[in-house]
């Protein structure tokens, strides 16, 4: 895996975190309280839309959105690391359209809650995800249903030009 040097985390909020064990390691970038889009979009679209005007990219850079409850282990950090590199190749080698991705969530993975309705409530949601995201995108070559708002791995050319303003 590459160097730290390699990488850079910021976090995107609404509101000032306390992360005195993290200073080094991370950079937070908190969304004004006057700021507003030019359309006027609420929000954490709002927050998202700050962020990709500020962000200060590499070129072929990735910025994954997770939300708060969004759980991250090191195989699929693993994954995403691959994943970027295979695109950084296809769009810099073999000059293919840069792209955004979505993680698939799962909110019974480290402790199985007591009700077993929401474990298959959250059955459910997974398999809308596949179906929406993974079948569109892979079969139709585009996703005809809209996103959801956590999980997303965006280049960064995509998050630049198009953002979050979508009022």
């Amino acid at each position: 895996m590459k160097s730290r040097a390699n990488w850079k985390i910021e976090v995107l909020t609404d509101n000032f975190i306390e992360m005195d064990n993290y200073v080094d390691l991370v950079n937070q970038i908190v969304t004004p309280k006057d700021y507003q889009t030019p359309l006027n979009t609420k929000f954490k679209a709002r927050a998202l839309h700050y962020g990709s005007q500020i962000g200060n990219f590499t070129k072929n850079s990735w910025i994954l959105h997770m939300d708060e409850e969004t759980y991250m282990d090191v195989k699929n950090a693993h994954r995403l690391v691959n994943f970027c590199y295979d695109w950084n190749y296809k769009i810099i080698e073999l000059k293919t359209k840069p792209i955004f991705a979505f993680g698939n969530c799962t909110y019974t993975k480290q402790n199985i809650p007591e009700s077993w309705f929401c474990v298959l409530a959250d059955m459910m949601r997974v398999a809308e995800d596949y179906g929406r995201y993974y079948i569109a995108g892979n079969i139709l070559g585009y996703s005809m249903l809209g996103s959801k708002g956590s999980f997303w791995l965006i280049h960064e050319e995509i998050e630049k030009n198009v953002g979050f303003d979508v009022s």
